[in-house]
């Protein structure tokens, strides 16, 4: 027997089906302003790595990506080794996503995360979804993005400590320099 998860959408007046791209991946999704939906997916362990693609769910157009490849090949993440995708949206609509990207030739973990700027999808400071992203450690977990009211994003993840054999939880925040 297959365990499954079905995720329909709301459109104000009837439930309504998402994309079939999303069949056998769990959808994030947080309300924004503007009647728009975003959503990022990505994989839910034990499965496999997956990129992390972005949706908007607009109650005129329906389903739409994020930006031009943001839900197909590498989307947002540029990668097929991405997984726990986290989504805010920030007060003045900006989507931010964190994930875990997973080098699977070092078996590391790193935090990533980029930001919507209306035209593209960046990172959130310099490294933000590169190298060793924002942790700058390898034994990371699953992450979890915020927006403070005052729009300021937030990022917080487990750390595997190897010294003293027990998981941490480490949060930063950007502050439009670091």
């Amino acid at each position: 027997m297959r365990n499954s998860v079905n995720v329909r959408s709301f459109t104000r007046s009837a439930f309504g089906c998402l994309p079939s791209a999303l069949a056998g991946v769990i959808l994030l999704a947080v309300l924004a302003s503007g009647g728009r939906q975003p959503g990022a997916y990505g994989s839910a362990p034990p499965a496999p790595t997956y990129p992390v693609h972005l949706l908007s769910l607009d109650a005129n157009a329906g389903w739409t990506e994020v930006g031009s490849g943001s839900a197909s090949g590498g989307g947002i993440s540029n990668d097929n080794n991405s997984t726990f995708p986290s989504l805010a949206i920030a007060p003045d609509g900006t989507p931010y996503v964190a994930w875990q990207y997973w080098d699977l030739d070092a078996d590391s973990g790193y935090i990533y995360v980029r930001r919507w700027t209306g035209s593209s999808w960046t990172e959130v400071g310099t490294g933000s979804a590169s190298g060793s992203g924002i942790s700058g450690t390898d034994s990371t977990g699953s992450a979890s993005a915020a927006v403070a009211p005052d729009g300021t994003p937030y990022v917080a993840w487990t750390d595997w400590r190897w010294d003293t054999m027990e998981n941490e939880i480490f949060v930063r925040r950007w502050n439009e320099t670091a």
